[in-house]
């Protein structure tokens, strides 16, 4: 069964609460997700972007 794709900021600012990470992947300026299993998490890229923009902000 397949994960439902993450569109908001806050769905992916709460994987990386719960120790997930943003990623590049080599291809430009793309970027993923990844839980803290190490399993990718499909979620749009300016919603990943956003949570990262956020992240780096408040630390």
């Amino acid at each position: 069964m397949s994960q439902p794709t993450l569109t908001r900021t806050d769905q992916v600012q709460k994987v990386l609460r719960e120790g997930g990470r943003i990623e590049a992947t080599g291809e430009g300026s793309l970027v993923r997700l990844i839980d803290r299993t190490g399993k990718e998490v499909p979620a749009w890229q300016a919603a990943m972007k956003t949570a990262q923009k956020r992240a780096q902000a408040s630390s």
